[in-house]
């Protein structure tokens, strides 16, 4: 892969240096970790069954429909993200996704058969809240 220059003039290659300058988040329009989301919402959408499946949860219709929600919001999320670089549309994506997870925590303290669902998505919102930097 060629290098290339970045605004200061130094090369670097432009995986690298956007990692180097600001982490995955950097991969996306603004840092706002768009582009991650906007991948994950659309895996939920195009394959809701298959995830649970492939991480060892429960594959039933009433999961299904809950991950093409999940993947739906998760699209709209990065949509918005992506419209907007402002402070307030990150803060409140951040805050849905805090109660998101803190929700699917306690699910999976309660229900042991959607536990390793439950841990997935509180696993994967955590991972969405780390590359939705402020801005």
């Amino acid at each position: 892969m060629p290098a290339v220059a970045d605004r200061c003039g130094a090369t670097s290659r432009p995986v690298a240096g956007a990692l180097a300058r600001g982490g995955w988040g950097a991969l996306a329009p603004g840092g706002s970790g768009a582009l991650a989301r906007g991948g994950w919402g659309l895996l939920l959408l195009a394959a809701p069954g298959r995830l649970p499946r492939v991480a060892g949860g429960a594959d039933t219709p009433a999961v299904r429909v809950a991950a093409r929600l999940l993947g739906a919001r998760h699209v709209a999320e990065a949509l918005i993200l992506s419209a907007t670089q402002g402070r307030p549309a990150r803060r409140w994506i951040i805050g849905v996704d805090a109660i998101h997870a803190a929700s699917m925590v306690a699910l999976a303290t309660v229900s042991v058969r959607l536990r390793r669902d439950a841990l997935l998505s509180a696993a994967a919102t955590a991972l969405l809240i780390a590359l939705t930097r402020p801005a």
